[in-house]
């Protein structure tokens, strides 16, 4: 459930954050060097706490912005990454207000998962995250993806929620850490199929376009043989063709544009895994009888 506020906690919240923002907006101008008067480790804390405000502007432009900057500029310590991904991962950013529909929780949730691939990848860059660190975050994030409802992209007036996109964005990520196992990258590819399968209304904002990045990442770890990954992509007509009566065009749909997306990125990249397209194809087709 969301938390529940006071009237008091809402004032200093939102004067904690109309000052954040103040500090953010300058950082921005001032092409985000770390500003000398403030902690950034402390004002990153800051920034956690404040990650899914209904503030566009504050949630997407200033904190993910500039949390991207900073980690990308190495101005975290390896055990304050660790920190963040262990915020990140929590009940109270990528689980809060999980399984709600239409809220405000989303926001948290969408911009908590989104500072995962971030981490992951300055440990792919630099390893520093312990093997039980990875295997926690892969099994977090496909807990989030498999209860995720909200399915929101742009939200009127309040910006990016595109929870589906960004998780996408963290599998993607956490799929090129070659410690990885089958056994997790084959949950990561139940997870995505059963996502699709199960959603029934519209992805409206590309979110097929960012799972298909994850897929191909998956796909080119070279564990999966060619059987594999036919008895995977054949896996959604085949669960189709069982319950039709239980699936709606719309839904469908979610699917055709999956398989879609995955049939051009490997005719454009030139991938090994080109051979796969007839299968596609053909399993696409089945969606239409």
């Amino acid at each position: 459930m969301s938390k529940v506020l006071t009237d008091a906690d809402r004032t200093a919240d939102e004067l904690e954050a109309a000052k954040l923002k103040k500090i953010l907006t300058k950082v921005r101008e001032n092409n985000y060097e770390v500003p000398s008067e403030h902690n950034p480790w402390e004002l990153t804390k800051l920034m956690m706490k404040y990650i899914g405000v209904q503030d566009g502007e504050l949630r997407d432009r200033l904190i993910y912005s500039n949390m991207y900057r900073w980690i990308k500029a190495d101005v975290f310590t390896s055990e304050q990454l660790r920190g963040l991904l262990r915020t990140s991962l929590d009940q109270d950013h990528l689980f809060y207000g999980l399984g709600e529909k239409g809220t405000n929780s989303v926001f948290t949730r969408a911009f908590a998962v989104l500072i995962i691939p971030l981490v992951v990848g300055k440990h792919l860059a630099n390893p520093f995250l312990e093997q039980e660190e990875i295997s926690h975050a892969v099994n977090r994030v496909l807990d989030y993806m498999d209860q995720e409802k909200d399915i929101r992209g742009y939200v009127y007036k309040k910006g990016w929620a595109h929870a589906i996109a960004h998780g996408a964005d963290a599998i993607d990520e956490l799929a090129l850490v070659p410690t990885v196992t089958k056994d997790e990258l084959n949950r990561m590819l139940t997870t995505i199929q059963l996502k699709f399968l199960n959603t029934h209304e519209v992805f409206l904002d590309e979110e097929e376009e960012r799972m298909t990045t994850a897929i191909v990442s998956i796909m080119d770890r070279h564990v999966f043989s060619r059987d594999e990954l036919t008895e995977w992509i054949e896996g959604f007509a085949n669960h189709v063709t069982r319950e039709t009566c239980q699936f709606l065009p719309e839904h469908l749909l979610n699917i055709k544009l999956l398989l879609q997306a995955l049939i051009n990125r490997l005719m454009s990249s030139g991938s090994e895994y080109q051979s796969l397209i007839p299968v596609i194809q053909t399993t696409k087709k089945k969606l239409y009888a």
